[in-house]
């Protein structure tokens, strides 16, 4: 699926396609119309802070270099797990055009915890791109792994902190360079 937002100077979302309307009620948010988002600022649809500084620090180097960039990141619903691809261009007076493509999707089950399994101290680091866990010997492993191996939804909750995992470091860090 393909999905289309152009931005304004200021990230506001001054334009969206039917993907990106379909792609928003196909995520387990159908209140999410044209109507609804024309206006608000970009920001707004993105889950947490971490992420929202990543996209502006891409969004401002778009603007910078007048360069492409791709950003590969994932979604996930109850069921399903999309990954996809953000294509950034540049569009004159400092707007930006962002394409959203659906690179592979995937069916999932729910996390289930297993019985045994350590329970981590402290924060547990959520991937801000991919969404995947590091688990406390330093491996990062998508949310189902981590419900098993950590038993991460009985007990409380632990702290989460987000950051960047290495696969997504590189990727990222190759879309910059190659906008430099």
């Amino acid at each position: 699926m393909l999905s289309l937002v152009r931005l304004d100077p200021n990230d506001a979302i001054t334009f969206v396609t039917e993907g990106w309307i379909d792609w928003a009620r196909a995520s387990d948010s159908p209140e999410l119309d044209e109507a609804a988002v024309l206006g608000r600022p970009f920001s707004d649809f993105v889950a947490d802070p971490v992420t929202v500084q990543l996209y502006k620090l891409v969004f401002r180097r778009v603007r910078r270099t007048g360069q492409v960039i791709r950003v590969p990141f994932r979604c996930e619903t109850s069921n399903e797990r999309w990954h996809m691809e953000m294509e950034v261009r540049p569009l004159e007076n400092g707007g930006l055009e962002c394409r959203n493509q659906t690179v592979l999707v995937e069916s999932r089950g729910p996390a289930h915890p297993r019985e045994a399994g350590a329970r981590p101290k402290g924060f547990l680091t959520l991937c801000s791109w991919c969404k995947k866990v590091k688990l406390p010997e330093g491996v990062w492993v998508d949310v189902e792994a981590a419900a098993q191996r950590i038993e991460l939804f009985l007990g409380t909750a632990p702290q989460l902190t987000h950051g960047v995992c290495p696969s997504c470091k590189t990727a990222l860090r190759g879309s910059l360079e190659f906008a430099r």
